[in-house]
């Protein structure tokens, strides 16, 4: 019967910083201000996107409500001159047809809008991430 060899586990050097080494101290104390500081920044940056999104979206549901309105009174004038129900059907059908191809545009809006905020958001994060390291390393 063979022996099974057991495998030395590797010794595990256990490193703390000393609270009484000024140097290790103040360099923990920098590592802990700098990544609250980054933490910071990417709350700041999840906000004013979700704000900024929040605030497309209602303005594209703004204009849909208004749009909406606006032309169920234009077809209520123009049902008012309709002479039978085939004329009636017709104008219903036309402006159906004109509020799904305006809300269509509505929505091509609002998707390129926020497509348009998140390539302006990317570029505001890369540059104030940029600057916050930069800002860090001169610390």
């Amino acid at each position: 019967m063979k022996k099974k060899k057991l495998r030395k586990q590797p010794t595990r050097v256990k490193v703390t910083l000393s609270e009484t080494d000024p140097k290790k101290l103040a360099m923990r104390q920098m590592l802990e201000k700098h990544t609250l500081e980054t933490v910071a920044l990417e709350d700041e940056l999840n906000r004013k996107k979700i704000e900024m999104v929040n605030r497309i979206i209602s303005d594209a549901e703004s204009k849909k409500r208004a749009l909406k309105k606006d032309i169920q009174g234009q077809l209520r004038v123009a049902l008012q001159n309709a002479s039978d129900t085939d004329d009636k059907n017709a104008i219903v059908m036309r402006y159906a047809e004109m509020l799904d191809r305006k809300t269509g545009e509505i929505e091509e809006e609002k998707k390129k809008a926020l497509k348009d905020m998140m390539e302006k958001l990317a570029d505001e994060i890369v540059e104030k991430k940029t600057a916050l390291r930069k800002k860090q390393l001169a610390e």
